[in-house]
């Protein structure tokens, strides 16, 4: 199953740069049914960045929006055997969650493995997220080890070995619209785009 879904995800990923330009339902409603693959490939975005033929940068981010949020603690909890209020509950807990904040998971790849180190204190590569004319930067970032990652690679399949995964947050902007996630440094720049409505 895990094999079948990756290999899906990859295929999709690849004809439509994970998500593509398409305006994307932000809100949750109770009676959303979104299968998770489906809200997988809808918030998952992918960059890269080359210096000639050599791969300086590989990111795929996904944004948890109260309507991915849902899709995904749906699945977890369908994973768990939840049913009834637990399920409910769980749902509930996590939207609410990504109603307050903005939430990434975020796996990165860099030529050099010292530039991969987002969250210490002077990180070779640094985030920024833009909305509107508002510029935030990270208020946590969390770096996976490694027992962490084998769970985040049932949840994000795209997540390889050789990438290392962040849960990064940042602060509500004023406003909502379109997003845009920038990793940028030294190794060079990558932006991520998300058009919500």
């Amino acid at each position: 199953m895990l094999r079948s879904m990756l290999l899906a995800f990859a295929c999709s990923c690849s004809l439509t740069a994970c998500g593509g330009s398409q305006n994307l339902q932000w809100a949750y409603q109770a009676n959303d049914r979104q299968d998770y693959e489906s809200a997988l490939q809808d918030w998952t975005r992918k960059g890269e960045k080359f210096d000639r033929i050599t791969q300086q940068l590989l990111v795929y981010a996904t944004l948890h929006s109260p309507r991915f949020a849902g899709a995904q603690a749906r699945w977890e909890a369908q994973n768990e055997g939840l049913q009834g209020q637990a399920l409910q509950q769980k749902i509930d807990d996590r939207v609410a969650q990504a109603e307050g904040e903005l939430r990434f998971f975020i796996a990165v790849s860099t030529y050099d493995s010292l530039w991969n180190d987002l969250d210490s204190p002077e990180p070779s590569l640094k985030l920024f997220l833009r909305c509107g004319d508002e510029e935030l930067t990270p208020s946590s970032i969390q770096h996976l080890n490694s027992d962490q990652m084998a769970d985040a690679r049932i949840a994000y399949p795209y997540t390889g070995q050789l990438l290392k995964g962040y849960h990064v947050i940042f602060p509500k902007p004023s406003t909502q619209g379109d997003l845009n996630l920038r990793l940028a440094g030294a190794p060079g720049q990558v932006v991520l785009n998300w058009n919500i409505r």
